[in-house]
């Protein structure tokens, strides 16, 4: 692909979206100049809760999920974004760090462009900043809201990130990071390359004194993690899970 085609795709891209509706071609050639392609793979981290606000994205395609990520507190979705749609707005306005993580749900390619340079561009267009703030703004209003709604939801994922042993059904003793746990599943890094989506599992998993027998099925998997969804449900499942949990926080 040549520069100039490269250029074409990022413009035909940036005019989609309705935050730059109002700029001129000339500007908007300025601002696709000091864009950056990237592409994502499916269930690749994008950036994580606490990273530098250093970037700003625009999706060309694919979806990506944005959400609370916190050790011992509930895994809060915030936002699905797909192709158009534009993430990582709010950290340039309201601190240095990310104050959530974001994920690829499918394979993306994100338009990206560093913070100083968006930053730089907005002071020479402020009816361009102003959209971007009512947006940010709009979206901090929403998460709030979301936050509220754990309140009443039977499913929610608690960030964990323990380390644990599994010892399977095989007899194989693993030690892996437990990153989250929910009552439907969990997710599991640093698990064997042999555990690929579809397969179904059994083992036990312990942290301390306290064990959680497992059975389920890997419903997703990326280079090092992979998620688990639970075969079994009911009341007794449910209560061996909360105890688990009960242990992992303490």
């Amino acid at each position: 692909m040549t520069n100039l085609s490269a250029s074409d795709d990022r413009l035909s891209v940036l005019r989609q979206v309705d935050l730059f509706s109002d700029l001129g071609e000339q500007e908007l050639q300025k601002l696709q100049s000091h864009f950056v392609e990237q592409s994502v793979p499916s269930h690749t981290s994008i950036y994580h809760h606490g990273d530098p606000s250093d970037s700003f994205y625009v999706i060309r395609s694919g979806s990506v999920a944005v959400y609370r990520d916190e050790v011992g507190k509930p895994v809060q979705l915030q936002a699905r974004f797909g192709p158009g749609d534009f993430f990582g707005e709010t950290g340039l306005f309201d601190g240095f760090q990310r104050s959530a993580s974001a994920r690829a749900s499918e394979p993306c390619r994100l338009l990206t462009i560093h913070k100083d340079r968006l930053l730089a561009f907005l002071d020479h267009h402020p009816e361009v900043l102003i959209k971007l703030q009512i947006a940010a703004a709009r979206r901090h209003t929403l998460n709030v809201a979301a936050a509220l709604d754990l309140g009443i939801r039977n499913e929610v994922r608690i960030r964990l990130d323990r380390v644990v042993t599994l010892e399977t059904s095989l007899g194989q003793s693993l030690t892996v990071r437990l990153e989250n746990l929910s009552l439907g599943g969990m997710c599991l890094r640093g698990v064997p390359p042999s555990w690929t989506k579809g397969r179904e599992l059994s083992f036990e998993l312990s942290y301390g004194e306290e064990s959680l027998a497992v059975r389920g099925t890997i419903s997703w998997r990326e280079p090092e993690t992979a998620g688990l969804a639970f075969a079994e449900t009911g009341p007794e499942h449910d209560a061996d899970v909360q105890n688990m949990l009960r242990r992992l926080l303490a």
